[in-house]
C-alpha cells in the first residue's frame, strides 16, 4: 500500500489547508474542498479570504444564485 504525502495547515479561523499529493484542500468541519494553488497564495496572505474561495469554488459545482449575493472577489 502507498503512503500519502499530506501536510496540513490550521488557520486562526477554523478551516485547514492540507496539500495531498500535490492536490490542495480548504477543510470545514467535514467537508473538504479542492482548490488550486493560486487560491492557496491568496488564503496565506489574508486568512478571511478563504471563505471567498469556498463560495467561488462552490458556485463552480452547484448552481445557487443565492451565493452570488456573497462573492465579493466578483467586484
Amino acid at each position: 500500500m502507498e503512503e500519502k504525502n499530506i501536510s496540513v495547515r490550521h488557520l486562526s479561523n477554523g478551516v485547514d489547508l492540507v496539500k495531498e499529493d500535490g492536490r490542495f484542500f480548504a477543510v470545514v468541519g467535514e467537508e473538504k474542498l479542492e482548490i488550486n494553488h493560486d487560491e492557496v497564495v491568496l488564503i496565506l496572505g489574508n486568512h478571511d479570504m478563504v471563505f471567498n474561495v469556498i463560495i467561488n469554488a462552490k458556485r463552480k459545482h452547484d448552481f445557487n444564485t443565492f451565493m452570488d449575493r456573497y462573492s465579493p472577489m466578483e467586484y
